[in-house]
């Protein structure tokens, strides 16, 4: 996620918010393409951004699966004694976890540890 002012000749600050789900694990770079009322094309400047490591994942609290729209390495599900009941490849998009009982697991992801709460 980036956020990026531009200053116009106006003197009107504007400010974009844009989340590319489908970005490369590496540095990527983005512009703005603004046209205007006379249809006249600007570009702003060129920025680069690093992915953030975040993982996204959703519905949480969840029923019966978990949505990943991005994940680069294995997803591991473990109950809070740390032993784990469930695991997914990196490829691997949407859990099942209908076999849960309701309660809070912990979800790690590289050296990253999210909670979930499943509640059916």
């Amino acid at each position: 996620m980036h956020v990026s002012r531009e200053i116009y000749a106006v003197a009107k600050v504007a400010e974009y918010l844009f989340v590319d789900p489908t970005s490369p694990l590496g540095r990527s770079y983005y512009r703005i393409k603004q046209t205007g009322p006379n249809a006249a094309v600007n570009y702003s400047k060129i920025i680069s951004c690093l992915p953030c490591r975040t993982l996204s994942y959703y519905p949480n609290p969840a029923k019966d699966f978990i949505i990943f729209p991005v994940q680069a390495e294995p997803i591991i599900i473990s109950d809070l004694m740390g032993r784990e009941v469930c695991s997914s490849p990196s490829d691997t998009k949407r859990i099942d976890i209908r076999n849960l009982k309701n309660g809070i697991y912990l979800i790690q992801h590289g050296s990253e540890v999210y909670k979930l709460l499943v509640s059916h």
